[in-house]
């Protein structure tokens, strides 16, 4: 069996090609850190070294993949937005999280291979804090969760929402479910 695992994508649709990849902040590769002279320090089209990664980048990935592996089943474990959490919201984080899976559903449309999605400590707001007070507390789980419908279904779905876990059947692109077997989907954020 082939498995794919996705995480930590970081995605950054303020991306430039051509900007500094070597700026005073923590996550370079924008506009408003300029050009450098020195092309050496200007960031790729497919990114840089202190950049998270253009969408180009995440396309061009799952476009190999599609055309070169025979996938079973796809795990993907979240931290989707960028690095730059000093500037972020609970839209914008959100946000992330619907981009990256409308790419997967885009680049894997009518393959059946399952998807497993879960949460990672940047796919909510604030960063590393979710709210466990309450179920369905959590805005992001709760926006981004019906995306994620066709892939948990509707009884693990309602589970989810509560506080961003459950557990669904095991199954395979083939359509073969593996018998006793269940993928836990877990919110880690609860140790922190």
């Amino acid at each position: 069996m082939t498995f794919l695992h996705l995480s930590d994508i970081h995605l950054d649709t303020r991306f430039k090609e051509g900007t500094l990849w070597d700026c005073d902040s923590y996550l370079c590769c924008r506009e408003e850190f300029g050009y450098p002279e020195d092309k050496t320090k200007a960031a790729g089209k497919w990114g840089g070294y202190l950049c998270d990664i253009p969408v180009i980048t995440l396309r061009n990935m799952l476009d190999h993949i599609t055309a070169t592996h025979k996938i079973d089943s796809i795990f993907w474990t979240g931290d989707n937005s960028p690095h730059d959490t000093w500037a972020q919201d609970v839209d914008l984080v959100t946000d992330y999280t619907r981009l990256i899976t409308q790419e997967l559903k885009d680049a894997f449309d009518g393959t059946g291979i399952p998807v497993y999605p879960s949460t990672g400590n940047h796919d909510t707001w604030p960063v590393n804090t979710q709210d466990f007070s309450h179920p369905y507390i959590n805005v992001p789980i709760n926006t981004f969760a019906d995306d994620w419908a066709e892939w948990l279904g509707e009884d693990q779905l309602q589970e989810f929402k509560m506080y961003g876990y459950t557990s669904v059947p095991f199954k395979l692109a083939s359509g073969k479910e593996l018998k006793g077997s269940r993928v836990i989907i877990m919110q880690t954020q609860v140790a922190n």
